[in-house]
């Protein structure tokens, strides 16, 4: 081991003693070879380090500046308690340099080139009804064109007050404005123009979005389309502990609040129940592919979906129909006509008499090809005969969840309304009843 350490040892001194010629040392004439675009990146910066990057880049102080500004839409938020709008977006900006243009066949054909953003002038478009005075894009380069236009585009995440009015709450519709300009220029010397028609583009709202954390999209088909019944199921079992809190402990009635909430809770038990019955049925077809019972055809996809406006079945018609033209295409027709398509005049010998042998040898190849034809027709059509069953009996089953998911949901409407019907209505007009009551009784005090 002491070895080893002393051999790594002497390695190591005679490298270092060792001298290595230098990188510019190894070409003959001294000097880096610098490709197209390191020169050009080169004498752009040398220009830049020349006229600077303060004050805008025209050749006269009169000539305005056409700056295109546009919006990226990627997520949004709105904090109704702070009336702050939180928006995260592509910012992106052109305008041109008069300063930085070549000519692209001096310098390979490069047309475009990319520099760090503070080493170029960049306009100071701000949002003014900001809400956050750090508001800071992240580093983006910029692409220079040779034609001297520069296009930035870097991402930020606005902060914008928003007035709320919360008259519909939890219902409101809230709209909100956000003003951009140049923060030290005038009109005059800085024209904006929108890039898109709308200010913003919502495409990369559509291809960049990203998923909130407070709610998601569930498929209606979903096995968990139970989870959202299961947490009201909780909010409601919350607010009747708050109710059971705050009422008195030695009351002798029951609040109505407490028998609504009650009774939500069980209603929300029995539709979860219901929602894995059809979440079951939905997926019959998929494992079992069983046939859906006459009484259920007859009652729900007949008389049931039409009632409720559903249309059934709609995607087994085409296969129906395909199957139907291809069992009469001539296919599946007996093959006892082959015999007939040879006749035995033709099969002579070399010296012009008939075989008789080979007349009878070719029949009876002739009839094994036709069982093995039919054979293999019959197969072909089972098969197609269950995969046209198994697609039938998958749409149906499909259908049956479809109105009995339907049909649930208007019978809970339904039970929802006449439950507050029911149980609202008395205490409101047990309290109108007695104030008439007591405006009588005024009454008759007064006229006495």
């Amino acid at each position: 081991m002491v070895t080893i350490f002393w051999l790594v040892l002497l390695y190591s001194i005679a490298i270092k003693g060792q001298e290595f010629p230098s990188l510019a040392e190894s070409f003959p004439n001294g000097t880096l070879p610098l490709s197209d675009e390191k020169r050009l990146t080169q004498r752009l910066l040398t220009i830049l380090q020349t006229t600077g990057k303060e004050g805008r880049p025209v050749l006269n102080y009169s000539q305005s500046n056409s700056v295109k500004f546009g919006l990226g839409l990627i997520q949004i938020s709105l904090d109704e308690k702070e009336k702050i709008l939180i928006t995260s977006m592509w910012s992106q900006l052109k305008w041109k340099d008069f300063y930085l243009r070549w000519n692209p066949g001096d310098y390979g054909n490069i047309s475009q080139v990319r520099l760090e953003a503070d080493r170029v002038w960049i306009p100071d478009i701000m949002l003014y009804n900001t809400a956050d005075p750090k508001n800071a894009a992240r580093n983006a380069l910029v692409m220079v064109q040779y034609t001297g236009e520069l296009t930035w585009v870097p991402h930020q995440i606005f902060k914008s007050s928003c007035s709320i009015d919360v008259t519909n709450f939890p219902f409101d519709k809230q709209k909100c404005h956000m003003w951009f300009g140049s923060w030290t220029h005038s009109r005059r010397e800085i024209d904006i123009e929108l890039s898109f028609p709308e200010g913003i583009d919502l495409s990369t709202f559509q291809s960049d979005y990203k998923d909130s954390s407070e709610w998601d999209i569930v498929n209606p088909e979903a096995e968990k389309r139970y989870l959202p019944a299961m947490s009201l199921f909780a909010s409601f079992l919350v607010l009747l502990l708050i109710l059971v809190e705050a009422a008195p402990p030695t009351a002798s009635s029951v609040p109505t609040l407490g028998l609504y909430y009650c009774f939500n809770m069980v209603i929300i038990m029995v539709a979860i129940c219901l929602s894995s019955l059809v979440v079951n049925i939905h997926q019959c077809g998929n494992q079992s592919y069983k046939k859906v019972p006459t009484w259920a055809r007859k009652i729900l996809l007949q008389c049931l979906a039409r009632v409720l406006g559903i249309k059934c079945c709609s995607k087994c018609k085409p296969f129906q129909r395909r199957f139907a033209r291809r069992d009469t295409n001539g296919y599946t027709r007996d093959f006892t006509e082959c015999t007939n398509l040879l006749p035995k005049s033709t099969f002579k010998s070399a010296s012009g008499d008939i075989s008789t042998t080979s007349i009878y040898l070719l029949e009876c190849q002739l009839g094994e090809l036709r069982v093995t034809l039919n054979e293999i027709l019959k197969r072909i059509r089972l098969r197609e005969e269950e995969r046209l069953d198994q697609m039938e009996s998958f749409y149906q089953w499909k259908s049956v969840a479809k109105v009995l998911d339907r049909l649930f949901f208007i019978i809970y409407v339904g039970v929802i309304a006449v439950s507050l019907a029911v149980l609202f209505p008395k205490p409101m007009a047990s309290h109108i009843f007695s104030s008439s009551q007591t405006t009588k009784t005024a009454a008759g005090n007064n006229t006495n």
